[in-house]
């Protein structure tokens, strides 16, 4: 490395803004110019005033900038998170489904469908089965529209009967 890449930078580093009061200075004292101009003390003020007026907008520029640039990644920041709790949404509802998928194709109450352990529809398949084995065998009820059994055509909806219609079945002491 150069010593100009190790050395420090001193605490009172000039920062590049010229203060053209404590910058008077006499003809007497000006510098010589090697390159054959006289020095001229208003054109070295100028150039000063141009040099200070570049580098506020250069500032200026990189404030703005970096507000744009941590704007954007605070939105870019939101937009994981949204995309990451989405992600888990859908992986829970997808979940749900086949869930509910092998408790209709093995006749699970929903108490028991809740106790199945498995990521995957032949994990939760097996378990289903060793539920059920684990209860004695016993399939649970289907809750099933009622089909038609040899052409007759069962009635959906139950019919309803009058308080007197059931009264006179109850047999009196």
């Amino acid at each position: 490395m150069s010593d100009a890449e190790t050395a420090e930078v001193p605490e009172d580093y000039d920062t590049g803004e010229y203060d053209l009061a404590e910058d008077q200075t006499e003809e007497s004292e000006a510098p010589d110019n090697s390159d054959g101009e006289e020095w001229d003390p208003d054109r070295a003020k100028a150039k000063i005033r141009k040099t200070n007026q570049e580098n506020k907008s250069l500032r200026d520029r990189l404030k703005k900038y970096e507000a744009a640039e941590a704007e954007r990644a605070e939105k870019e920041k939101t937009s994981e998170e949204k995309y990451a709790d989405l992600s888990s949404k859908l992986t829970a509802a997808e979940s749900r489904a086949l869930r509910l998928e092998i408790a209709l194709e093995k006749g699970l109450t929903a108490s028991q469908v809740k106790r199945l352990v498995g990521n995957t529809k032949e994990e939760l398949l097996a378990d289903a089965d060793e539920l059920l084995a684990d209860l004695g065998g016993k399939e649970a009820p289907l809750q099933r529209r009622p089909r038609e059994v040899s052409g007759v055509k069962s009635d959906p909806a139950p019919k309803t009967e009058s308080v007197d219609d059931i009264l006179s079945r109850v047999p009196r002491l």
